[in-house]
């Protein structure tokens, strides 16, 4: 192992504090507030953020730990990636994470980065970049990931957590990832393949403190075992979420992006009403909803109603004017400008 400090992670910034509308989501709506008096479009982005309680929760140092070792060759190397990419997106900007890669020793990919559009896309960027190759130093690979946390600088009001995945199989001749001492940190061990070794494991989550262990045989086990994982970590704000967008006086509605999450909508009508299923939210979590509005009258432009077991409503306001020169909100461009790059 190396002795080098890891006290580069990066300072934690203030989160921005939304709109909480009954405790468990808060959201905004972010358009310009004034039109021309004409008939016109003008786009909208809507923001749902899950709050497992009144003040929060505690932001989360995750040092992601992950076998590149000649064993996760080909299909389980595949499945590693895809969890990294599902992990990362559902990370808040609260949180920071740091990667670790191991084969015949570790290596730190990047320090404790904190959680935001830019740093998601590197960190996704370097997992996809892994290859494997070499032999299976699984304990200098969870003993960096343990450095990290230790020589943190900043630690108020943070939790740290570790998650090794790999196959298990330790093939290089000084590794005993077993005799790590990680009784004072939770690690979620994670076992890719259906030949993987469980004992070593398993062993290192039983040992920790709050960890888990999880077989991942196969990419339809994928997401249950890291949404579990997560639920730890996270905290669920909230179950089955789903968010209609219904448009008024007339107005039409052309939904540009809801992610990945599916959309409903009773007919191909723009006056009907759109559903979009989110199902799970965590806390701190933030689904976006990018939208294009047309024939709007001065108010009331859509009802937005969010609901899993209570719902809660917002509406668009828009102030006709003879001539109006604002342009969209620099955050509502933003939104549209990520969506048309990816």
């Amino acid at each position: 192992m190396r002795s080098d400090m890891h006290n580069d992670d990066e300072e934690p910034t203030q989160t921005e504090v939304f709109l909480e509308l009954d405790g468990k989501v808060e959201a905004r709506t972010i358009y310009k507030q004034e039109a021309s008096a004409e008939l016109s479009k003008f786009k909208v982005l809507l923001e749902l953020k899950g709050v497992g309680s009144e003040v929060g929760r505690l932001g989360v140092d995750l040092v992601t730990v992950l076998d590149t070792s000649g064993s996760m060759r080909g299909e389980r190397l595949e499945k590693m990636k895809i969890a990294m990419e599902f992990l990362v997106k559902k990370l808040g900007h609260n949180d920071r994470l740091s990667v670790v890669s191991f084969n015949r020793r570790g290596e730190k990919l990047c320090p404790l980065r904190q959680i935001n559009d830019v740093s998601r896309e590197a960190i996704i960027d370097q997992v996809r970049d892994l290859t494997a190759r070499g032999t299976t130093n699984t304990e200098s690979g969870l003993r960096l990931a343990l450095k990290i946390l230790e020589d943190r600088r900043y630690t108020q009001k943070r939790g740290g957590a570790i998650m090794l995945m790999s196959d298990g199989m330790e093939d290089a001749g000084s590794s005993n990832a077993a005799s790590v001492p990680v009784s004072n940190v939770p690690v979620y061990t994670f076992a890719f393949g259906r030949d993987s070794d469980h004992q070593v494991l398993s062993h290192i989550a039983a040992k920790s403190n709050g960890g888990m262990f999880a077989a991942v045989p196969d990419s339809d086990s994928l997401n249950v075992a890291f949404s579990m994982a997560l639920a730890g970590l996270l905290h669920v704000a909230i179950d089955d979420l789903t968010l209609t967008i219904a448009p008024k006086n007339g107005s039409q509605l052309i939904m540009e992006n809801a992610g990945n999450y599916p959309v409903k909508r009773d007919t191909e009508s723009l006056l009907d009403p759109v559903t979009i299923i989110f199902g799970t939210l965590y806390d701190r979590e933030t689904r976006k909803v990018l939208l294009t509005l047309s024939e709007v009258e001065d108010h009331l432009a859509v009802d937005i109603t969010y609901t899993y077991r209570v719902g809660g409503e917002k509406i668009v306001n828009v102030s006709r004017k003879d001539v109006s020169t604002e342009a969209d909100n620099a955050e509502v461009l933003a939104e549209e400008r990520r969506v048309e790059t990816y």
